[in-house]
């Protein structure tokens, strides 16, 4: 019988720290996105638009560890009239399946309720749609030459925290900036690398994530 309850007591051990290191949960989130090197004469800025998806995260004992997501995120740019090359406001919208792979280092052990903690790594993009809107016009999405590449590949990078609710359960809270390293421009339109646009953003995300 002595026997058993240690047997028990070790599985349940193994169980629960399993469970805390391994978690999987929703997200949602915001961007501010903008596309880089744009003309300087047309007066661009940025959009707001929403970010949603699922977090996986394996975070260890000590302080290091690892996080992958699957989002859907709005990025794109919009541009302001001026009464010469735009005779009205425009916006052209991307829409990306982003999975951003993150490393991980937390700044508290797995023991403490509060873990800030800082992340790097790559962002893949995979391109759902992309769509231009002009004026009160209805948008036009954009295809064949006009449409931009397909894939993007950017380098992720932010703080946040994970803070405990449970025994099983964490709130996730993420500030992050993604520099695109691919142009986004038709490798079809033969542009100048260094004249080629690229994606730019911040975002915040919070989730609940829940261990298993």
């Amino acid at each position: 019988m002595k026997h058993f309850l240690s047997v028990l007591a070790l599985s349940l051990i193994t169980v629960s720290a399993w469970a805390q290191v391994n978690s999987l949960g929703p997200a949602v989130g915001i961007n501010y996105a903008w596309i880089s090197n744009q003309s300087d004469a047309i007066d661009a800025h940025g959009i707001v638009a929403p970010v949603l998806g699922v977090n996986y995260i394996y975070s260890s004992a000590e302080k290091w560890g690892f996080g992958v997501g699957a989002f859907f995120s709005q990025e794109g740019s919009a541009y302001n009239a001026d009464g010469v090359l735009l005779k009205e406001d425009s916006k052209v919208t991307l829409e990306y399946i982003r999975v951003p792979l993150k490393g991980i280092f937390f700044f508290n052990t797995i023991a403490y309720r509060f873990r800030p903690k800082a992340f790097l790594g790559p962002s893949l993009g995979f391109l759902l749609s992309a769509h231009t809107k002009v004026g009160d016009a209805d948008r036009v999405k954009l295809e064949d030459r006009n449409k931009p590449n397909s894939f993007d590949l950017g380098i992720t990078g932010g703080v946040g925290f994970n803070y405990k609710l449970a025994s099983r359960t964490w709130l996730n809270f993420d500030l992050g900036y993604t520099h695109g390293l691919i142009g986004l421009a038709n490798s079809d339109l033969n542009v100048d690398r260094d004249n080629d646009t690229f994606n730019r953003n911040i975002n915040a995300t919070i989730g609940i994530s829940f261990g298993f």
